[in-house]
């Protein structure tokens, strides 16, 4: 399973409260590469709803529930941070929906810049509070 797979699960048991990040990524064994891991997870949950609006604004949501088999919502979250604000390299490697929300990448980077200039209000207030301590 690669890096954005495996994020997009962890990133599930997080918000669906069945365990914090460090368990959900430091605490499973069959995890190969927790550092990268886990600043997916940390930094796609920082921007989690942000993600979440520019994935169901764009139609990238609509789009993937057409599909036979269509991808997580967590493993697209995950994908679409990597895109927007990460190295994005690698994400081709990520198989169909790595290719699926490159295709989208402009759709979802105007949509970003328009409603959130200079990624102000992309972090939910409460986590930019937290950071800020």
């Amino acid at each position: 399973m690669n890096v954005f797979a495996t994020a997009g699960m962890c990133l599930q048991r997080v918000l669906e409260k069945n365990a914090s990040i460090k368990e959900s990524v430091l605490g499973d064994d069959r995890i190969k590469a927790k550092g990268a891991v886990y600043a997916l997870v940390c930094e796609t949950l920082k921007r989690y709803h942000g993600i979440l609006y520019l994935m169901r604004r764009s139609g990238l949501l609509r789009e993937c529930s057409s599909l036979g088999q269509p991808p997580s919502e967590f493993l697209l979250a995950v994908l679409t941070y990597e895109v927007l604000f990460g190295k994005n390299s690698s994400v081709k490697r990520a198989g169909m929906p790595g290719k699926l929300v490159l295709s989208w990448r402009s759709r979802l980077d105007g949509i970003a810049k328009r409603d959130f200039p200079g990624n102000e209000g992309l972090v939910a207030p409460a986590v930019q509070q937290a950071m800020e301590l």
